[in-house]
């Protein structure tokens, strides 16, 4: 397969996952995440690796599958540590599954990389409130 063809495929698939779970379809989503993982267009590193992981702890998560969703944000973190979005999403998941240590560490680790980002965004202001309620 060529590149600019694999890259199309990708992205006409990821595009479809992210209809699918707009639509409250996490199982259709993982369906089609799990078939481009079979058809080798979820890539084994860079950017497209990174959007295709989101998505899949996207659908985990939206089909309630906790710890599937905190098993792929920690892969995540173990194969690239910059991505500091998946302190924030594990500490999400880590306070569904009633584990309020583990949230409060995942969400300190969030603020310090990402403490300092720009005014009134959205997930550290959340991530401060949480932590607050945590500790």
């Amino acid at each position: 397969m060529t590149r600019s063809f694999s890259w199309s495929l990708f992205t006409i698939n990821k595009l479809r996952a992210e209809i699918e779970l707009a639509e409250g379809n996490p199982d259709a989503a993982l369906a089609t995440l799990q078939e481009m993982e079979h058809l080798g267009l979820s890539p084994k590193a860079g950017w497209w690796n990174i959007e295709w992981r989101e998505a899949l702890a996207k659908a985990h998560l939206m089909a309630g599958r906790f710890d599937k969703a905190a098993r792929v944000h920690e892969d995540m973190l173990r194969l690239y540590g910059g991505h500091k979005l998946s302190h924030y999403d594990l500490g999400q998941i880590y306070e569904k599954l009633g584990r309020r240590a583990d949230a409060a560490n995942q969400y300190t680790a969030f603020l310090t990389a990402w403490g300092d980002a720009d005014k009134g965004l959205s997930q550290v202001e959340h991530a401060r409130k949480r932590l607050a309620l945590l500790q």
